[in-house]
């Protein structure tokens, strides 16, 4: 008598590689075969679909026919393993840049990225507003020490490519001829009131949050950012992220 585990995972290979004859030992009967191709096809539907509301610039850029061969090719390798679709995919961009695609398109793997990370900034948590107030707190001799937490509703990205405007220019009503200069991006994802924000950074404002993202104290995120950009003004930018709702609260490190 096979476990469940071992019936599931038969189950799963029958379905994801339309192998039905490794069920043959378990589950026999005249509709077998039908019955496995139909949950083969619903999955493949289903998930198929799920990635196209996820990535529609890159089925834009693929065309609708190449993306589907690309995402079962991906469903097949790289199947679900979570009850919530909206965990499925996140691997698809380095798929993408493992295949052939990625030779004639460089920039695609990293516009994959781009409309991962903004499905996950528009499901990520909510966070309250830091309350500045409690900063007045804070002795003047330890302000370097203090650390910042980004809001989960953030995410800061850094691509060679203008990922950011090869999205724009595959919206509805774009028809994609934009022309783009291939120069590199610095950009932040920002979820404001239910809606996705990509905000172009300067370097020093990239090299400050990246650095206050990896858990560094302010003195050492400033030193960061104005190693990059000469003139940086980190109290300019420290107000304005705080305003906008990126740095969400605050600590001190212990000595």
């Amino acid at each position: 008598m096979p476990s469940l585990l071992e019936l599931q995972q038969r189950f799963a290979e029958s379905v994801l590689h339309r192998n039905t004859p490794v069920l043959a030992p378990y589950i026999s009967g005249p509709h077998t075969e039908a019955c496995s191709l139909l949950y083969s096809n619903t999955v493949y539907g289903t998930l198929g679909k799920a990635l196209e509301a996820i990535y529609p610039v890159i089925s834009r850029l693929l065309g609708a026919r190449c993306f589907d061969g690309v995402a079962r090719h991906f469903i097949k390798h790289v199947p679900s393993r979570s009850g919530d679709l909206h965990n499925f995919g996140g691997e698809f961009a380095d798929f993408l840049a493992s295949s052939q695609l990625s030779s004639d398109y460089p920039y695609l793997p990293d516009v994959a990225r781009l409309e991962w990370q903004m499905h996950r900034v528009f499901h990520a948590a909510d966070t309250t507003p830091m309350d500045v107030q409690q900063l007045q707190g804070v002795a003047p001799e330890r302000y370097t020490e203090l650390y910042f937490t980004l809001a989960p509703a953030s995410v800061l990205l850094l691509s060679p490519y203008p990922i950011h405007l090869i999205w724009q220019a595959n919206q509805a009503g774009q028809d994609g001829s934009a022309e783009i200069s291939l120069v590199a991006t610095r950009l932040m994802l920002l979820r404001v009131y239910g809606a996705i924000k990509i905000i172009s950074l300067s370097a020093g404002e990239y090299a400050l949050l990246a650095s206050l993202q990896d858990g560094n104290s302010i003195g050492v995120a400033v030193e960061a950012a104005m190693a990059v950009e000469a003139g940086f003004d980190p109290q300019a930018v420290l107000a304005r992220e705080i305003e906008r709702g990126v740095l969400t609260g605050f600590g001190i490190h212990s000595q």
